[in-house]
């Protein structure tokens, strides 16, 4: 088991996959949460990383509704790394970044991404 990911570390790691990787976190969810991704009435989703620690991340997503139904929905979804990568924990704060690649990685290949 590691130590706790240090605040100022995930807050960094949260930043940055909020800015510069909003695309691999919507990847995420059409990859491991298809049954919000793919709705019905087609809403557009919004998402964004609330927190990451040794076990896996937590996404918050923004539901949009259509011309149809202006019902916005927000739903929050833990992504375990044992669940998505089969890897049971962080051993290490290094480790973050290529687990969250290897995550973009296993989810291309479930939506027929390369």
């Amino acid at each position: 088991m590691c130590a706790v990911i240090d605040e100022k570390f995930k807050a960094a790691v949260i930043q940055h996959m909020n800015e510069d990787h909003s695309d691999a976190l919507e990847l995420y969810v059409r990859a491991f949460a298809p049954h919000l991704a793919n709705s019905p009435d087609d809403r557009n989703l919004t998402v964004e990383m609330l927190d990451i620690d040794r076990v896996g991340v937590t996404l918050q997503i923004l539901l949009i509704g259509d011309n149809r139904d202006k019902k916005n929905r927000v739903e929050c979804l833990k992504l375990s790394f044992e669940n998505t990568i089969n890897v049971v924990e962080m051993k290490s704060p290094e480790d973050c970044r290529s687990m969250l690649v290897e995550m973009v990685g296993v989810a291309r290949k479930k939506v027929g991404e390369t």
